[in-house]
């Protein structure tokens, strides 16, 4: 496993480095792309180092560089001002006047100060893939890239998905040498890490996949579409089934070209569940729903109506729920970066889910991303976040409507970042730099909707 993780950690170091030294942007874009969608590139030693970051780490002087430009737009100032507010938090909150550790069996990485340190670099490294993604968008005036290649490394983990399903060989943990996760018959993980991140990144190369052939219905596109669906729905996730129906809402309500296709697949998976009902594997992936949204899973009753939400959502989101809920101040102001998990153990419900975190504690930060926003940073990071979305779709928006040259691609990338904020309001993976590639695509659609020539406002503030 060591040997394996080696070789990982080398080619995650090395391919980065060489595009980058020879120049080689739109590749290293590429090589980004293809690392977020599948996670055999991402090394494990003591802490998850995912390939896509690192990346993104030898990428901070191109961002420091181009930094002055694109803070001329209102998403780049609210990125950089999001990650500075953090900054302060982690200096309160990890050092100061640190979250106490109660007990609990944890090592640096998890502790208050050691949380800050990687939190922190975590999420430089996501501001820095933004600026990249940012400038590319500004020079190339395109998304096309980004969507090849993410649809190309969904398409293989979904491949890999149906082959360790038939065959139960688990193809991630042969190339890594990590088992990773408990293991069960109907939930599969593909090429990535745990079958959530399967079911996370499925989804979105679902409705990109939806988005195009809506554009440009073509038999392939078809089979692509069908292919992402199979593999979201063979990832057994409770939580990447509820982004694609919120996803699913959002895009039929906002994109009217998609309408005909997202009712065609839901008859389609309608006519698909009808066929094997009565499987063994569909009757368990059912019983996992239904426990986990009826909170089922603990022995404690549910006193009032916040306890009963929280006991519905997954296992790092409810008790960081109840804690945000039981202070406000904090709800108000932030706990600081990934910190909230500390203070939020002490609301852990009585239950087996539980179990494996009786000697460490929660060791992972909310996994809902409007409720990580709020654990992280308060009703300020949310605003700033809420103000990154709204300006960057005005402005993908403008560039449709006014972009004469590629109104047609611009107004698919406008489709695809809305559905990939829905997403992230009820889902994101801390282990996944997805965000930040969107987040970049609206600096970048900002920033040339800033240049334009044409008549009219431009949205950036």
């Amino acid at each position: 496993m060591i040997s394996q993780q080696l070789l990982v950690l080398m080619i995650a170091l090395l391919v980065p480095i060489y595009l980058i030294i020879s120049r080689r942007e739109k590749v290293l874009l590429a090589w980004i792309t293809l690392a977020v969608s599948i996670q055999i590139f991402d090394c494990r030693f003591f802490i998850n180092m995912p390939a896509a970051r690192l990346a993104g780490l030898m990428l901070i002087p191109s961002m420091i560089y181009v930094l002055p430009s694109f803070l001329r737009t209102g998403p780049g100032r609210c990125q950089i001002s999001q990650f500075l507010y953090l900054v302060l938090l982690g200096i309160i909150f990890g050092f100061i006047l640190p979250w106490p550790n109660n007990g609990f069996n944890r090592g640096f990485n998890q502790i208050a100060s050691g949380r800050t340190i990687i939190y922190l670099i975590r999420t430089l490294a996501d501001v820095s893939i933004a600026f990249f993604v940012a400038r590319q968008v500004s020079i190339n005036k395109n998304f096309d890239v980004i969507v090849k290649y993410f649809l190309l490394g969904t398409s293989l983990t979904a491949v890999a998905g149906i082959i360790e399903l038939i065959t139960q060989v688990d193809l991630y943990g042969l190339i890594t040498g990590l088992e990773g996760y408990n293991r069960l018959p109907f939930r599969v993980r593909g090429l990535n890490y745990e079958p959530r991140a399967l079911g996370l990144v499925m989804a979105y190369g679902l409705f990109m996949a939806i988005i195009i052939h809506s554009r440009n219905p073509t038999n392939r596109h078809w089979a692509l579409i069908i292919l992402q669906g199979i593999g979201l729905a063979i990832s057994g996730s409770t939580a990447a089934y509820v982004a694609a129906v919120f996803g699913t809402v959002v895009l039929y309500i906002s994109d009217r070209k998609t309408r005909r296709g997202l009712i065609t697949l839901s008859i389609v998976g309608f006519l698909g569940y009808l066929a094997i009902r009565n499987s063994e594997n569909l009757a368990s992936i059912f019983s996992l729903i239904q426990a986990r949204l009826s909170g089922n899973r603990f022995s404690y009753r549910p006193e009032n109506v916040f306890e009963t939400i929280a006991f519905s959502m997954e296992i790092f989101d409810g008790p960081a729920f109840l804690f945000l809920v039981d202070n406000p101040l904090y709800l108000t102001v932030g706990t600081g970066p990934g910190l909230v998990s500390l203070p939020a153990t002490a609301y852990m419900p009585m239950g087996t889910v539980f179990t494996w975190l009786v000697d460490t504690g929660i060791n992972c930060p909310p996994t809902m991303g409007i409720l990580l926003e709020l654990a992280n940073a308060g009703i300020l990071g949310l605003g700033l976040w809420i103000a990154i979305v709204l300006i960057s779709w005005r402005s993908l928006r403008f560039l449709s409507r006014f972009e004469n040259s590629r109104r047609y691609s611009w107004n698919v990338y406008e489709s695809m970042f809305l559905v990939a904020s829905a997403i992230y309001i009820v889902q994101v993976s801390p282990l996944s730099a997805i965000w930040p590639i969107f987040v970049g695509l609206g600096i970048g659609a900002t920033y040339l909707s800033r240049k334009s020539k044409k008549p009219g406002w431009y949205p950036g503030l």
